[in-house]
């Protein structure tokens, strides 16, 4: 498939529709949101440039419908699902998915109400950005499915972070960082393919079993019973596909919710989080919070508490 391949240099930039495009979405439709402004005014420049780059967990109201973008617009699906309709197209999105638009790239995208999505997304341009993308075999209007999402992920999130540091360096870093993520985009498969790869199905369907059961979920043992399958099987596909450990994974994301549960509560209630997140023992889940962490849930929902009452203020 693939798109319109856009060179700015070779445009009226006055005609790109720049609207409100890279601006964030409304606080009601994203649970939490990060952004970073590196070089938002799209104009004709040399190289590559970021323009901004960002996470969102969007909520079940989330949708972004354009008819065209000031730039290129690069987005990863980390968790979740949802709708995309791109260049005319209509697809269903799931962890792995990697898509782009661009300049005259007609798309819409919208989040699960049950399973809201969690997608990063960079936006950029310059003279480079064509040659960059070419070079990884992607075009506006293209949309593949990443093999290896764990590592992916942790990609997009050390993005992020680098693009929020306030060195000049971070222009030429976060650059840097694209060009790893097209780079790696070339291990992926085109939603056409999708139906011949039996193992990335399967792990999709434990992917979304986890996600939607962190509560209930136990362990491996546990995991490879619900799902149906040997728990060697499932190390194997969490090992190709995350490039970790199922356990490793669901502790990771029992902990990141029980966060966000710290987070929302004025006075964190440490016993009730680690019941909401399933253990049983609090005694047990401080420990792991406090390794992941680096601090106690006690500790941790007290600063990040200060930390938004100070930002209201």
């Amino acid at each position: 498939m693939g798109g319109f391949d856009f060179d700015i240099e070779n445009i009226d930039i006055s005609s790109v529709p720049l609207k409100d495009a890279i601006l964030p979405p409304p606080a009601a439709e994203v649970a939490d949101s990060s952004y970073a402004h590196l070089d938002p005014q799209v104009r004709v420049a040399p190289g590559l440039v970021i323009a901004c780059v960002g996470r969102e967990r969007c909520r079940a109201g989330y949708a972004v419908e354009r008819d065209g973008f000031a730039c290129h617009g690069l987005e990863f699906v980390a968790e979740g699902a949802g709708m995309l309709w791109l260049d005319g197209n209509e697809y269903t999105l799931g962890p792995g998915h990697l898509f782009i638009y661009g300049p005259w790239t007609p798309h819409r995208i919208t989040s699960d109400a049950k399973r809201p999505m969690l997608k990063y997304f960079v936006d950029f341009f310059g003279s480079g950005a064509g040659a960059e993308l070419k070079l990884a075999g992607l075009a506006a209007g293209d949309i593949k499915r990443v093999v290896e999402i764990e590592p992916m992920h942790r990609l997009f999130e050390e993005i992020l972070r680098e693009s929020r540091k306030p060195h000049e360096t971070r222009h030429a870093i976060t650059a840097a960082g694209l060009r790893l993520v097209l780079a790696k985009s070339r291990e992926s498969f085109h939603p056409s393919q999708g139906t011949a790869l039996r193992a990335q199905e399967t792990y999709e369907r434990c992917e979304t079993y986890m996600e939607n059961n962190l509560q209930r979920l136990r362990g491996l043992e546990d995991f490879s019973k619900k799902v149906g399958l040997a728990p060697s099987h499932l190390c194997r596909l969490y090992r190709r596909f995350a490039k970790t450990t199922p356990h490793a994974l669901l502790t990771r994301r029992k902990l990141a919710r029980a966060a966000d549960l710290l987070i929302a509560r004025p006075a964190p209630m440490v016993k009730e989080a680690a019941a909401m997140v399933g253990y049983e023992d609090a005694l047990h889940f401080s420990r792991l919070f406090s390794r992941h962490f680096g601090c106690s849930p006690r500790a941790f929902g007290m600063q990040q508490g200060r930390a938004i009452t100070a930002a209201s203020r």
